[in-house]
């Protein structure tokens, strides 16, 4: 949590509690299910409509990963990315749904 005065105890704390402010997140959706998330080395994206491309940012909204999908499931490998909060968003039916991403590996 933060200190009381405006920061955060460290830069994780802060990306996990922040990150709602400036970008419209759905966590709520019927459609999509992200698990599991906090994820170590993948995860599942499962959807009732078909998902077309996958990417995955930073929080400076650096595109890190990509993915061309033509499925109503995918799995991604995340083992390799650092420990982190990152961004998703997920293309179904020309509609991008965007969503909060929490890494923790133990490598890193």
């Amino acid at each position: 949590p933060g200190t009381g005065n405006g920061y955060y105890s460290n830069l994780a704390t802060c990306q996990e509690n922040c990150i709602n402010t400036f970008i419209e997140i759905n966590e709520n959706s019927e459609i999509i299910k992200l698990y599991p998330n906090p994820t170590k080395k993948e995860i599942n994206i499962k959807s009732t409509l078909l998902i077309s491309k996958i990417k995955i940012f930073d929080v400076q909204l650096k595109l890190l990963r990509e993915y061309h999908v033509d499925d109503l499931f995918i799995k991604c490998d995340v083992s390799e990315m650092k420990s982190g909060v990152y961004i998703i968003h997920i293309l179904v039916n020309d509609t991008t749904e965007v969503r909060k991403l929490i890494i923790k590996n133990e490598n890193n």
